[in-house]
């Protein structure tokens, strides 16, 4: 339980720094900015009454993901590249232990999916959080500005980090 407690304040002293707050000893955070809200603990315990069903640990958001990524199994989580306690750069990846092999020492990953999600989902997430931190490294989109249902799923994946408290 202490181990599985200590590896949940680093997780959300990097999350802190990511969004720009501060972590505490008792793992709670504080910022200005709007994507940190405080308590964002609840991440690890859920309150009751938030709406959405819950898959695997995490929420689902009320609004529909675009069909043209839904289906397939729930084995793919989104990471953050952190270096020097900042979020630089964010993916997706069935293989966190192969992934962060493949970047080498660029960053540290971070997952922030608790448990794994489709690969749609996935991309709606990273796509979300590309647009809300456009100073990452990431040289290409996950899913392409171009495509009609674009906005429907950031908006999906602006609404997953939400209910998420991310």
């Amino acid at each position: 339980m202490r181990q599985i407690r200590l590896a949940v304040l680093v997780v959300i002293g990097v999350l802190a720094a990511f969004y720009g707050g501060t972590a505490s000893a008792s793992g709670s955070t504080a910022s200005s900015n709007r994507l940190n809200p405080p308590g964002l603990a609840a991440k690890w315990s859920p309150e009751p009454g938030v709406t959405g069903a819950r898959q695997g640990g995490a929420k689902k958001p009320a609004v529909e993901l675009p069909s043209e990524l839904r289906g397939g199994e729930a084995t793919t989580h989104v990471y953050l590249g952190v270096r020097n306690g900042k979020a630089v750069y964010v993916g997706i990846t069935n293989d966190l232990a192969r992934r962060q092999a493949q970047h080498g020492g660029r960053f540290v990953l971070v997952s922030i999916t608790e448990s794994p999600v489709t690969r749609g989902e996935a991309r709606a997430i990273e796509q979300a959080l590309m647009v809300r931190n456009p100073g990452f490294e990431n040289i290409r989109n996950s899913i392409s500005p171009k495509h009609p249902w674009y906005r429907e799923a950031v908006a999906w994946g602006e609404a997953w980090l939400h209910a998420n408290r991310l």
